[in-house]
């Protein structure tokens, strides 16, 4: 009698734990899961990332930073909403906002597609000087933004580590 009570309340507290852990994987958006497949990096590696300490007016033409943002081989542009390029400063930052349909705050694209694609190198040039006097850039990250399936928010992945930015009288030719 007292084994068939104990294997009952087994069995509860098996069924509750299986329970509680189920429960938070629905609860999990799906677009949360796909965010590891969106592995953005900032690239340094080439001499496409820098930023240029001679431009310090503020100006719409001249941009003072650009970041080679490499996508990896599982991104799917489709998907992507779209990009967080972080600039900081010693203790401030700044964000910039790439979409498909337009760069906003401060972007240019050197190429024709704004989003990357698989094993793709993006070049984006920004303009750091006509927003924040917080001095040189000191680094740059990026995050994809991907786009929500129906009755989903919309998800922000994790920023990539930050990587110094050379200045570009640094950059070997």
């Amino acid at each position: 009698m007292i084994a068939t009570v104990l294997l009952v309340l087994i069995v509860i507290a098996a069924v509750g734990i299986i329970w509680t852990a189920v429960s938070r994987m629905i609860k999990i958006p799906i677009s949360a899961t796909e965010c590891p497949k969106f592995d953005l990096s900032v690239n340094t590696d080439e001499g496409y990332s820098w930023y240029d300490s001679s431009v310090t007016m503020p100006s719409t033409t001249l941009k003072n930073v650009q970041v080679m943002i490499t996508a990896g081989g599982n991104v799917v542009k489709a998907d992507l909403r779209n990009l967080q390029i972080k600039i900081r400063y010693g203790g401030k930052s700044e964000m910039f906002y790439v979409t498909d349909a337009l760069a906003t705050d401060g972007v240019m694209r050197t190429d024709i597609t704004t989003m990357p694609g698989p094993n793709e190198d993006l070049v984006y040039k920004l303009n750091t000087t006509s927003t924040i006097a917080a001095g040189t850039p000191v680094s740059a990250s990026v995050a994809a933004v991907i786009k929500p399936a129906a009755g989903e928010k919309i998800t922000t992945c994790k920023m990539s580590d930050p990587i110094d930015l050379p200045e570009v009288s640094e950059i070997s030719t």
